[in-house]
């Protein structure tokens, strides 16, 4: 099991489901609000970046790269060889933009944004197993996009 608090990733051994025992942490930096794991990798959102960890050893993840941007909110969900980032500035940090960052992860250890969408102030993301990308919006509702093509969201 993996947490995450504002600094750190924490890990448990839960194959005891009735005592969890913890088995390590990992300083990752400041801000971090939020956890993905696919594809034996955790996606890490922070305040300043989106972190990837292998869990290649499950009790000790590895940071295998950062991909930083200006400080704001910012969830993070995977799929096949793409992240998508929210990052809102609105109740985090009055600087930056709210966006939607598409950024390849093709290669793990070197993330890089290729795509950038205007959003009005993203909250949280979710991606379906057929490609429909949910980003919501807060008081301006929900986004759908079509992420058949995440170099081209419809």
């Amino acid at each position: 099991l993996y947490i995450v608090d504002n600094t750190t990733l924490r890990t448990f051994d839960v194959s005891n489901a009735a005592d969890p025992k913890p088995v390590g942490q990992t300083q990752i930096g400041f801000g971090i609000e939020t956890i993905f794991p696919y594809q034996g990798n955790l996606f890490i959102g922070a305040n300043d970046a989106m972190y990837i960890y292998d869990l290649e050893n499950p009790a000790n993840p590895r940071q295998l790269s950062r991909y930083s941007h200006f400080v704001g909110c910012d969830p993070v969900v995977a799929k096949g060889n793409y992240a998508f980032v929210t990052l809102r500035v609105t109740g985090c940090r009055p600087v930056g933009q709210n966006v939607l960052d598409v950024i390849d992860i093709s290669n793990r250890s070197n993330p890089r944004v290729v795509g950038t969408y205007q959003m009005d102030g993203p909250y949280g993301l979710g991606i379906t197993n057929n490609n429909t990308l949910f980003v919501c919006e807060g008081l301006n509702g929900m986004r759908v996009f079509d992420a058949t093509d995440p170099l081209a969201l419809r």
